[in-house]
């Protein structure tokens, strides 16, 4: 069901609400349970056995404003029951099978989509807790075509299943833990604190936001969140001994340019109140979630493609863009962009196009340059393997397979096979370099919905740095472990920080753009003022495109505007500092400072536009 044009134009505020993971603004009313808690005890004060069904009262509302415009506001109210399954193989954990009765659901925002909204929350899914008690992954099942209104719900239930992942302490008798935990838009410090059976839990900051969009990515605030969180009594604070969930956030993003900024609140009251059996029908629960696709906390990109995807779908058949594309060959780019989009959503939602494509390839059609970038956007199973079939059967030709591994090295969803098959390449001196580009982009992608993938792909690549001692290689290497994104490589990254060879130096820093966490910040900043090759300096500014603002990176930013003497690297950070004054204004007075006195005069134009 296509929604209307009034959510499909507020895709965008919609999108932006799944990609920054926002829900909130509901002035909750108390509610009585409609029973008391059941009859079946726990096993223990933290168990949750197999088989046993839990029903929790969830209020939950969403508010969403783009300047001074609203653009989402809704209420949900209603019963989520959650029944512990079997899974595929015995592990420590928490399989969980999923399903919302909404009571209440009202979208001020777009009325006129309000049954739609309601249908689509009550979309089975899935969710597995690790044994640290926070959510491994989320898992909805996969959709023959793409449902706008899902990318809305899958949202909101995705928020309540982060509020239901509690960290456990290092010991029964801790009273505060920090923790990094995963939410619904990234990857966020967390702090715990234990009264009693009660646990106050508050975020602080985001360290890494899940989200290739540059606009979100660039400044997501956190204003205020804080939960309350109830346990049984006597129990460790645990996602199985959870009684209840208060909480309330506020979330901003800035946006450098035209579009005023996106503001959200959340209020959320989650509380158990009933609890039964459910062996009737816990096995065909469990089976069914496994059929689901599953996908991190935080990984948005199945919904966010449903509101693109939609309007992409509509249109020109598969065949007749092509046929545009070819003709179009390099002129009108934008064009050629959007209908490129619109191609590979085809190859994405009706395998027949794959097979279609596939067939153009192999005959050697005019078109198959565009059709190998298109199954590699389009980013599925089908597509892949006819990538992996381009690279491994003899009747390819060499360009042929090298547009293949660009292809693969940039799915959103590597499978097991693409793994595979880059490993496999590393091995081959011609196609080694991209292929290890590859295996890091792909550790980075697979971080939300497979983290243990992840971090063995990543591990296999620091190994490798490790062991590499030719500066050369050790370059390839920085730039694939880099593409991975991931903590556990910072320390092998910072090794090479202190190599004589100040290409090394560089691209280690580099490397650490996207690295989570305050040492690979302080990395920054250090390079940033100290080293002594201009190269080293210019990337260390370049790595702040990637980074939230944080203390440490503004006042070494501040540092080095007096500092910078090379013409370039002082231009380059200098717009850096101006995307940065807004949310850090204390890089205003160097700035205007420069703006006066700096001797590059393209650098007194550039801050005389931008103050007006």
């Amino acid at each position: 069901m296509a929604l209307s044009r009034r959510m499909r134009i507020g895709g965008v505020a919609a999108l932006l609400i799944v990609v920054a993971g926002v829900s909130g603004w509901l002035v909750a009313r108390e509610r009585e349970p409609r029973g008391a808690i059941a009859t079946a005890p726990l096993a223990s004060g933290t168990d949750w056995p197999v088989a046993q069904r839990r029903v929790y009262a969830v209020s939950l509302g969403s508010r969403v404003t783009m300047g001074d415009h609203t653009v989402l506001d809704v209420t949900l109210e209603g019963r989520l029951t959650a029944i512990r399954v079997q899974p595929t193989e015995p592990a420590p954990g928490l399989v969980l099978a999923l399903g919302f009765d909404a009571e209440r659901v009202v979208l001020t925002s777009s009325p006129e989509d309000q049954a739609a909204l309601e249908r689509a929350v009550e979309e089975p899914f899935g969710a597995t807790f690790a044994p640290t008690g926070l959510v491994q992954t989320v898992a909805f099942p996969e959709l023959p075509k793409p449902e706008p209104e899902k990318a809305v719900s899958r949202g909101l239930l995705r928020t309540i299943v982060a509020a239901l992942q509690v960290k456990r302490p290092p010991a029964p008798d801790t009273h505060a833990w920090d923790v990094d935990e995963r939410d619904a838009v990234g990857l966020v410090r967390t702090r715990y604190q234990r009264k009693g059976t009660f646990v106050s839990k508050t975020k602080s900051t985001y360290l890494r936001i899940t989200n290739n969009d540059p606009l979100t990515d660039a400044r997501t605030e956190l204003v205020e969140a804080l939960a309350e969180l109830s346990f049984r009594r006597g129990a460790v604070p645990s996602p199985e001994a959870l009684m209840g969930v208060s909480a309330r956030e506020k979330t901003r993003v800035h946006a450098d340019g035209p579009l005023p900024p996106l503001s959200s609140e959340t209020k959320l009251e989650i509380r158990l109140v009933e609890q039964s059996d459910a062996n009737e029908n816990a096995k065909a629960l469990a089976q069914a979630v496994r059929g689901y696709l599953v996908s991190g906390l935080d990984d948005r990109t199945v919904e966010n493609e449903m509101l693109v995807d939609q309007a992409k779908l509509e249109g020109p058949g598969f065949l007749e863009l092509l046929r545009e594309i070819v003709s179009l060959g390099s002129s009108d780019p934008a064009r050629r962009a959007r209908l490129f989009a619109m191609l590979s959503a085809r190859l994405r939602f009706d395998e027949k196009n794959v097979r279609e494509a596939e067939r153009l390839i192999r005959a050697g059609a005019a078109s198959k340059a565009t059709l190998i970038d298109a199954l590699g956007a389009a980013s599925t199973a089908a597509s892949q393997s006819v990538l992996h079939a381009i690279l491994r059967e003899p009747d390819f030709g060499e360009e042929d397979r090298r547009r293949a591994l660009i292809a693969l090295s940039f799915v959103e969803r590597p499978s097991e096979a693409t793994l595979s098959v880059l490993k496999e390449l590393t091995d081959t001196p011609k196609y080694r370099t991209q292929a290890l580009y590859g295996l890091g982009a792909a550790a980075y992608r697979l971080g939300a919905s497979d983290p243990e993938g992840a971090r063995a792909v990543t591990a296999g690549l620091v190994r490798s740095l490790d062991e590499a001692s030719d500066p050369n290689e050790q370059v390839k290497l920085l730039k694939a472990v880099g593409n991975a994104g991931s903590a556990d490589a910072f320390t092998a990254i910072e090794a090479k920080l202190h190599s004589p060879n100040p290409a090394v130096r560089a691209t280690a820093i580099w490397a650490l753009r996207r690295v989570p966490g305050d040492r690979a910040e302080q990395a920054i900043a250090r390079a940033l003022i100290h080293d002594p090759a201009a190269m080293v300096r210019q990337r260390a500014v370049d790595t702040l495109g990637y980074r939230t603002v944080s203390p440490v990176l503004v006042y070494a930013v501040r540092d080095a505007l007096s500092k910078e003497a090379d013409v370039p690297v002082r231009r380059e950070l200098v717009r850096a500092a101006m995307r940065w004054a807004t949310a850090a204004p204390v890089l205003r007075e160097p700035l205007m400072k420069l703006a006066q006195s700096d001797p590059d005069p393209k650098i007194r134009e550039l801050l005389r536009e931008w103050h007006g």
